[in-house]
């Protein structure tokens, strides 16, 4: 039964790895109420959306190292921080950002620039790392 109770345990509604970067306060909620909804089972938010996404990120790790498809930061976890500039320039161009900053050798922030999608004071209002360890109010 204990299996069972994990199994039901979401950690859907929370991006970039659990933190749930670029979601609203209770986002997770509402995704694990609705899909409880959907299928009438006792679907319920993960607590801890680190502990809930060990396999999920196994199987991630795993397929994009085997395959190389993550857009994003394919073998550069320094690249991640682009993460936080969807809001402001959408996913397209912070995949630009991401890219050309990997095929360059250079900084997000000179990618950004030199790409002409944020102004330098716009880039450090963004990319504050401690801001990207949950979701926003």
């Amino acid at each position: 039964m204990v299996a069972v109770g994990n199994i039901l345990q979401l950690a859907q509604g929370c991006t970039a790895v659990g933190t749930g970067l670029n979601t609203k306060k209770g986002f997770d909620v509402k995704i694990a109420s609705a899909v409880a909804e959907e299928t009438n089972l006792p679907f319920v938010t993960a607590e801890s959306k680190f502990q809930a996404l060990v396999m999920a990120n196994h199987v991630a790790v795993t397929v994009g190292g085997s395959n190389g498809h993550f857009e994003l930061n394919v073998f550069k976890p320094s690249l991640v921080l682009v993460t936080s500039l969807n809001p402001k320039i959408g996913y397209d161009n912070a995949a630009a950002v991401a890219k050309t900053a990997h095929k360059e050798g250079s900084t997000l922030k000179d990618a950004a620039l030199k790409l002409g999608v944020l102004s330098s004071e716009e880039f450090g209002q963004l990319v504050v790392p401690e801001n990207m360890i949950g979701p926003s109010d």
